[in-house]
């Protein structure tokens, strides 16, 4: 995986045979990920994609794959190996967030 950290983006490239959950723990124990993340921006090819839904840490991704067949299928994604490369960019904040619990699910809630 490369990262790049620049004013309060997070580049990131995963790389081919990397598990996207290995790099997402990686990504989350760096010191410029202590604040708030949101994700602006992911494609890249995988394979082995593990979807569903499910209880979820308060971090997660959704995901949108698509097939040879123009089959697409979506959900929470928890795993998945990397195929040629992930691309990602996440912006970086320090605003207040909490979670609240709105239906049995964590809800963003600001201070």
């Amino acid at each position: 995986m490369k990262v790049k950290f620049e004013q309060n983006v997070l580049f990131v490239v995963m790389e081919k045979g990397e598990l996207f959950s290995q790099d997402l723990m990686g990504i989350l124990s760096m010191r410029e990920m202590e604040n708030i993340g949101i994700v602006q921006a992911v494609l890249g090819m995988v394979k082995n994609a593990d979807l569903g839904y499910r209880v979820y840490f308060p971090f997660h991704f959704h995901a949108y794959l698509g097939d040879n067949n123009k089959k697409v299928v979506g959900g929470h994604l928890f795993d998945c190996v990397v195929v040629t490369f992930v691309e990602m960019s996440i912006f970086s904040s320090n605003a207040r967030v909490k979670r609240v619990e709105k239906a049995g699910l964590l809800e963003m809630d600001f201070e």
